[in-house]
């Protein structure tokens, strides 16, 4: 039900919403009847079927090394599998469908209603004539197995699946896969399968806006697409001028006969950033494109810019590169970096050439106050065993990720008197000088902190608490050694302070003298 009267309408990224995702409904849903448990049923016997056939699949590749897996594994799914990879749908050949008939009859609860009535043993027919509909859950389960990725179409993550736009790389968490295939995936994953729902009223973002009196938007991208918003929605377009002329450079559309050649060009374009020194932001239409630009760059650059191609970050919605989304956009002004995202639109995020310096400091904080306290924390080899040691140092990858950022190097201190100040030539190089504090400060406290960490013989476990507590006691040194070098020597004369003869004793005394009120931030 819609109001009488819908007044106006403000739409961000309007060209995302009005004209890609126009089509995209809208849906109220009420769950279904519960059949959690013939969900799980049927996964058991299709997870049985797809083993086979993955197993069969590497038997083939062993026997044929020099033939292409993926023609392989098309050869063999043809004999169980009817695939349209294009529509993303599947049917059954007659040995899959024999041998997954097989494979229900075995499973503890499958019964055949129909045959049981009519006193005769079932058959496969009764795959797709049965009361229950066991034929068509196994599709939707087989299509599970066969187009749906973690990581790729969905996460899990908090024991639930989450879908993600292959348009954008974000996470959609209130959204759910209809006709049964979000159970299916469940299922597949071992996570709670919650009821299916189906959709009892629809609406799509072109109908629904069209019932706005005024409708308006912005975007930076609406130029191109102003004869659809003047046909559809009979918006005009309006561009704003910059508030400086632009010094970008608008280059002409390139077409490739192949994707090789595409990728080829991409290489010598990143290659040529890499000479320079120039960082460069490669965008991608889906999440899939984006691992292979990946995967590329990594194994066709030259063997001089192996180290470099080491380095590229990837922004898409796994959760492992989500949980780093804020440290890669820092990065990815710095020189020479390569950043590899699908779709930015929307991310709210700037990149600053040269670096933003905010989101250094906290990884340059990081980075410093785990490199001292993790020799104090690490426990003697025999303490742990392998699979423990390993698991301790997949937890400090996980807290604390390795960062491509050669210019922390020159940190790598025991006394905060050892830090050279950075001359006017070195800022090419390294930090924006106005971090240099805030990296002091992380160094006193990473070393009084670990002393006493290590006194108290504390684990691994407490290094993410610890991590956190002392940024902010960092915080607070570097803001008030800011303020008293301010009244000191003035707003304008920062930047020509000497920072080993002014800077760091200005900050080891600030340390010192509030070294009570912060005890609490570092010591527990």
């Amino acid at each position: 039900m819609l109001p009488d009267i819908l007044g106006f309408a403000i739409v961000d990224e309007v060209d995302s919403i009005l004209i890609d995702e126009s089509r995209n409904p809208m849906i109220i849903s009420q769950p279904r009847a519960d059949n959690n448990q013939l969900v799980v049923t049927v996964d058991a016997a299709v997870r049985r079927l797809w083993q086979l056939i993955m197993r069969s699949v590497d038997v083939a590749v062993a026997h044929n090394p020099n033939k292409p897996r993926a023609a392989i594994e098309a050869e063999v799914k043809a004999r169980y599998l009817v695939l349209d990879t294009k529509q993303r749908s599947l049917s059954l050949s007659q040995e899959g469908m024999a041998l997954l008939f097989q494979l229900l009859a075995e499973q503890p609860g499958v019964v055949f209603r129909r045959a049981a009535r009519e006193g005769r043993p079932p058959t496969i027919m009764d795959l797709w004539e049965d009361d229950m509909p066991w034929g068509n859950m196994a599709i939707t389960s087989l299509k599970a197995y066969q187009y749906f990725n973690c990581g790729v179409q969905y996460i899990v993550r908090d024991g639930q699946v989450v879908i993600v736009d292959e348009s954008t790389g974000r996470v959609r968490p209130i959204s759910r896969y209809s006709a049964g295939l979000h159970q299916a995936i469940e299922a597949k994953e071992n996570v709670e399968v919650k009821p299916d729902s189906h959709a009892t009223a629809s609406i799509t973002f072109q109908v629904f806006f069209r019932f706005y009196q005024k409708l308006a938007g912005m975007t930076g991208t609406a130029k191109s697409a102003a004869a659809e918003f003047y046909e559809i929605y009979g918006l005009r377009v309006v561009p704003i001028p910059t508030n400086k002329p632009p010094r970008r450079k608008d280059l002409p559309l390139r077409l490739y006969y192949t994707d090789k050649d595409k990728y080829a060009y991409i290489v010598s374009v990143v290659e040529a950033c890499w000479e320079e020194g120039r960082p460069i932001l490669i965008g991608t239409s889906n999440v899939n494109e984006s691992e292979t630009v990946l995967a590329v760059l990594q194994e066709w650059c030259r063997p001089g810019f192996r180290h470099l191609a080491a380095r590229v970050q990837l922004l898409n919605a796994k959760p492992e590169n989500v949980r780093l989304e804020a440290q890669v956009v820092a990065q990815a002004g710095l020189p020479s970096a390569v950043t590899i995202a699908t779709n930015m639109a929307g991310r709210g995020t700037d990149i600053i050439l040269g670096g933003n310096p905010e989101g250094l400091t906290q990884m340059g904080l990081l980075r410093l106050i785990y490199r001292h306290l993790i020799p104090g924390l690490t426990p003697a080899p025999a303490v742990l065993g392998g699979a423990e040691a390993q698991a301790a140092a997949s937890e400090l990858d996980a807290l604390c990720p390795a960062m491509p950022l050669d210019v922390f190097n020159i940190y790598e201190v025991k006394d905060v008197q050892e830090i050279q100040p950075r001359s006017a030539a070195d800022q090419q190089n390294g930090l924006p000088r106005e971090l240099h504090l805030a990296l002091l400060a992380a160094i006193m406290l990473a070393q009084v902190g670990g002393k006493g960490l290590a006194e108290q013989g504390l684990r691994h476990d407490d290094l993410r608490a610890m991590a956190s507590a002392a940024l902010s006691a960092a915080d607070v040194v570097r803001r008030t050694t800011l303020r008293r070098l301010k009244e000191t020597y003035g707003h304008t004369k920062l930047q020509e302070l000497n920072f080993t003869a002014v800077v760091a004793p200005k900050a080891d005394t600030v340390f010192n003298e509030l070294c009570d009120s912060l005890q609490p931030y570092y010591m527990g």
